[in-house]
C-alpha cells in the first residue's frame, strides 16, 4: 500500500500515522488490494458541523478521489487537535470506510445517497451512528486500537526512522570499505 501523510498533529508524528495505516491496511484488506491501493493522509485543521446537541468538528473523513466502482486511491482527512489515541481511532474508523469502498460495499451517489450493499440509503433519513456503514466502522475502531496497542507494546513502540546524520553514515561505511580494502591488500 502507497501511504502518503501531509499536515502536523500536536499528538502523534506522521511515521506513527503511517505506521498505524499500515497495519491498518493489513487487517481490513487482503494482499492483493493493499498491493494496489494508495492513501493519501491530510492531517489539518477540520470544519465545525451544528447538531441538535450543539457545535462538533469532525474528527476524520474519507473518500476516494475517483468516484467509480472499486476505487483504489482514498483520501483520509483526519483532525489535528485530536489525542493520540482519538487519532488512531479515527484511523482506524477511516481505513474501514477504505475497506468498504475498496470491496464496492459502500459506493457514494452524491448528495448525501450512499448504496451499501446494493441497497440506496439516504443519509438525510437516519441518524449519523445508525448509518450501516458508521456502525460497522465503529464497532471496529476499539478492536482495531486495541490490536494496534498490542503491536506497538510487541515491538516496543512502531519502527523509528533513522535519524541518523547522513554524514556520519557515509564516513561509518567510507571506514569499513577502508578496512576491507586494507585486508584484502595484506592478503587476508
Amino acid at each position: 500500500m502507497e501511504i502518503m501523510v501531509n499536515g502536523f498533529s500536536k499528538s502523534i508524528a506522521r511515521w506513527e500515522i503511517k505506521k498505524a495505516t499500515e497495519l491498518f491496511g493489513d487487517l481490513v484488506l487482503d494482499a492483493r488490494r493493499i498491493r494496489s491501493t494508495v492513501v493519501a493522509i491530510d492531517i489539518r485543521k477540520m470544519p465545525k458541523f451544528k447538531t441538535e446537541r450543539g457545535m462538533h468538528v469532525f474528527q476524520g473523513y474519507c473518500f476516494p478521489v475517483v468516484s467509480k466502482k472499486k476505487p483504489k486511491k482514498f483520501v483520509i482527512l483526519l483532525n489535528n487537535d485530536m489525542t493520540k489515541r482519538e487519532t488512531i481511532k479515527t484511523l482506524a474508523h477511516e481505513m474501514v470506510h477504505v475497506r468498504q469502498m475498496r470491496l464496492n460495499i459502500l459506493q457514494g451517489m452524491g448528495k448525501k445517497r450512499h448504496r451499501w450493499f446494493g441497497r440506496i440509503v439516504d443519509e438525510n433519513e437516519e441518524e449519523y451512528h445508525k448509518l450501516p456503514w458508521e456502525s460497522e466502522a465503529m464497532l471496529c475502531e476499539e478492536p482495531m486500537y486495541q490490536h494496534y496497542r498490542q503491536c506497538m507494546k510487541k515491538t516496543n513502540g512502531p519502527a523509528r526512522p533513522n535519524h541518523e546524520n547522513p554524514n556520519q553514515s557515509s564516513q561509518r561505511h567510507l571506514r569499513a570499505g577502508a578496512k576491507l580494502k586494507d585486508r584484502r591488500l595484506r592478503g587476508l
